[in-house]
């Protein structure tokens, strides 16, 4: 009897060393630095970038003309920050014309940075408009001064995505397009996905327009280890380039060859809507793909109520390996996601959610992140904002292998200690192994250096 006692104990012992290893390794990153900058109006950051000592370059746009903005060209402008890692020091600048410009995507060159968005402008800074809405496409040196600006698309409306910079030196840029004429050379209904390789002077190589009858849009973009590229995007055509579409709207990937042919394409989701949030790769050609979904049948199970982010593993093939809902029974939407070294997944969301899968939320919407493991299962997750609503918009990971994101906040609570009014842009960093070089937290926001690059 002694014994088996004894052995019992032992059972319950290793169980409980176990039980608090997994809650020692699955321990939940806190915000190290905080960053929040901006004016009186709307000030948003949609995507960043590290620079080799350090710095970061955020990209977003900015209806402010005060505060952090030394002046404003028109209606909304596309913003550009630059700040040192520690948030000290930053310089800023405003780009556009006297209609509304905004930023999608930043992106290092060799001779400065590239940075997509949309302008409405056809004065100052922007010249040679379509007509409506065209996606701008800009090159800009060290210093922030534009080396090159071309207008994109056609009479009707294109609106930017997303952008990478190719192997061949070039960029590939995704937009939503209404237009059959101008830079468009097709339109298969309504609203199509229209996927524009440029060269360094965003000068077009090759374009093809990808939907049919319906609405396609939102598309995200990357490129393969043989110099393909995968294309994720929202879609509820069901002819077209499209085939088995679920009902509703579907994530609808199609893989193109590096001149634009169709390789192959397959739709994904249920009878309810699921819209596009990001991708990224994992070694071995396993593709990580986040959407916001309202279904609870076809390919989506598990679904907690309201909208949850859904996240997909496909292999090579398109195949899916596996696929679950996080979130609770209100909102939660899909927004980045980044591969993590050694395997496993970091998904960044906005939550509305109490329930479920969503601890701690401040009120309304904050910044939702999730760390998966390899088979798409929750390590931890996390909310971070304040008592209004805080959004994320990219995922960095920096050299020293810590997260940044960046994104915009209302808050001046929790989280967040200075709001200007409106939202004001957000940075804050987290570091990936909790227990690696930590320091005590930091919410600064200094004066802006009101001088341009």
């Amino acid at each position: 009897m002694f014994d088996e006692n004894m052995m019992c104990m032992k059972k319950i012992y290793l169980i409980n060393l176990i039980f608090i290893s997994l809650q020692i390794s699955a321990q939940v990153p806190s915000i190290q630095e905080s960053l929040t900058f901006g004016g009186t109006s709307f000030d948003q950051a949609q995507s960043g970038i590290e620079l080799l000592n350090g710095d970061f370059i955020i990209a977003g746009q900015t209806q402010s003309s005060d505060y952090d903005i030394a002046h404003l060209l028109g209606i909304m402008d596309i913003w550009l920050v630059k700040t040192t890692g520690e948030g000290i020091s930053y310089k800023n600048r405003v780009y556009g014309g006297t209609s509304d410009e905004w930023a999608v995507k930043v992106l290092k060159s060799d001779q400065g940075y590239f940075i997509l968005g949309t302008t409405s402008s056809n004065d100052l800074n922007v010249r040679g408009n379509h007509g409506e809405y065209d996606v701008w496409a800009v090159r800009i040196n060290d210093e922030g001064e534009i080396l090159r600006a071309r207008c994109l698309g056609g009479s009707a409306n294109e609106f930017a995505n997303d952008a990478i910079a190719t192997s061949d030196g070039g960029y590939l840029i995704t937009a939503t397009t209404y237009s059959n004429d101008g830079d468009v050379n097709y339109n298969h209904g309504n609203a199509d996905v229209w996927v524009v390789k440029v060269n360094d002077n965003a000068e077009i190589e090759w374009q093809k327009s990808l939907g049919g009858a319906g609405a396609e849009m939102d598309a995200k973009v990357l490129e393969t280890e043989d110099g393909n590229f995968i294309i994720a995007s929202s879609g509820n055509s069901t002819d077209g380039s499209l085939h088995l579409q679920h009902g509703g709207s579907d994530i609808w990937v199609v893989e193109l060859s590096s001149t634009g042919n169709i390789l192959r394409q397959q739709c994904y989701g249920g009878t309810g809507n699921e819209f596009a949030g990001a991708i990224a790769m994992q070694a071995g050609n396993i593709l990580g793909l986040t959407a916001t979904t309202s279904s609870n049948d076809g390919d989506v199970s598990g679904q907690h109520g309201g909208a949850d982010v859904w996240f997909l593993q496909l292999n090579e093939k398109g195949k899916i390996i596996s696929e679950h809902c996080f979130g609770g029974t209100d909102s939660d939407q899909a927004r980045d996601i980044k591969s993590i070294e050694g395997g496993g997944w970091l998904l960044a969301a906005a939550t509305y959610s109490q329930d479920g899968d969503v601890s701690g939320n401040h009120g309304r919407y904050d910044a939702w992140l999730i760390e998966l493991n390899t088979v798409g299962n929750l390590v931890w997750q996390q909310c971070y904002g304040g008592t209004k609503d805080d959004l994320p918009n990219a995922l960095l990971l920096t050299q020293d292998k810590h997260w940044a994101i960046c994104g915009y906040s209302h808050s001046k609570s929790d989280d967040l200690t200075k709001n200007y009014g409106e939202s004001d842009v957000w940075v804050f960093q987290l570091y990936k192994n909790h227990n690696q070089n930590k320091k005590n937290i930091s919410v600064f926001s200094p004066d802006i250096t009101t001088a341009e690059y």
